[in-house]
């Protein structure tokens, strides 16, 4: 589970693994109102926990309605969602 941080008006979600370096992992939601960073809060956890996404790995945009996440490989941006197919 991710916790919640607001810092200088903006959401951020933080990610931890004692597994990992560096071990937290802090996320810009890039919004200001709460109800808006719960809600992205429960996709990234959600992709987070079926292994769509790892915030220590991938990049993610909220674009209008969708969200997409995208996956640094070969220093090449790739989807890890379904953008492109490949």
């Amino acid at each position: 589970m991710a916790s919640l941080i607001k810092q200088d008006g903006w959401f951020y979600l933080q990610f931890y693994s004692s597994k990992r370096k560096p071990k937290r992992k802090r996320v810009a939601l890039k919004t200001r109102t709460k109800r808006k960073a719960k809600e992205l809060r429960r996709k990234l956890e959600d992709a987070y926990a079926d292994q769509s996404y790892d915030p220590w790995i991938d990049e993610w945009r909220e674009d209008k309605k969708d969200w997409n996440c995208y996956k640094k490989m070969d220093s090449q941006l790739r989807d890890s969602c379904s953008l492109f197919t490949i």
